[in-house]
């Protein structure tokens, strides 16, 4: 086993640790705004397709009202720490299984792994959106542009990952083919 390989390891064990710690904290900082009576409320419901301006808007009225603004402030801030190791951890994964398979893969691999930089930078205007709307300073961009970075940011992650797994299963069917 070369070196790079064992700090690709240390570094995958890593963030995904990072993943699971920050990820539970965003879960606690939920659970404590629904003790507190809001128990409509997720920062995953704001990014739903389907709402819109009015909806984010007037959830955002109801931390007010159930004095919740602080909890949902530490949420969204737990989720840069949560983004530093989740983009890196698809991206590195998409990388070290690019191993020994066929080129065609190799190079789609290459490009959602680098594509994880976007949604990383997608999560981030979409949490400065947030953040902005929760101190009710109207953000430079409008709501269909929050909408993009969103869906962005979850199309891209998901790509990621599911190549990522699908690769790992099918493997065996996508070696590189040894020529004599």
């Amino acid at each position: 086993m070369n070196v790079i390989s064992k700090h690709q390891k240390a570094i995958f064990c890593f963030l995904l640790c990072l993943v699971i710690f920050t990820g539970s904290w965003m879960s606690a900082t939920v659970y404590e705004i629904r003790m507190k009576g809001y128990t409509d409320f997720s920062v995953s419901y704001i990014e739903k397709i389907n709402i819109d301006s009015v909806s984010v808007f007037s959830s955002i009225k109801n931390l007010e009202k159930f004095n919740a603004v602080k909890q949902v402030k530490l949420n969204l801030k737990i989720d840069y720490a949560f983004m530093i190791g989740i983009y890196p951890l698809i991206g590195l994964w998409l990388l070290m299984i690019r191993k020994r398979i066929r080129r065609w893969l190799q190079v789609v691999l290459l490009v959602l792994a680098i594509l994880q930089i976007f949604a990383f930078i997608s999560d981030a205007m979409e949490n400065y959106y947030l953040l902005n709307s929760i101190k009710h300073i109207t953000p430079p961009f409008g709501f269909s542009t929050f909408q993009i970075f969103v869906n962005a940011k979850w199309i891209i992650a998901i790509a990621g990952s599911a190549a990522a797994f699908m690769t790992c299963i099918f493997k065996p069917m996508v070696r590189e083919e040894i020529t004599p």
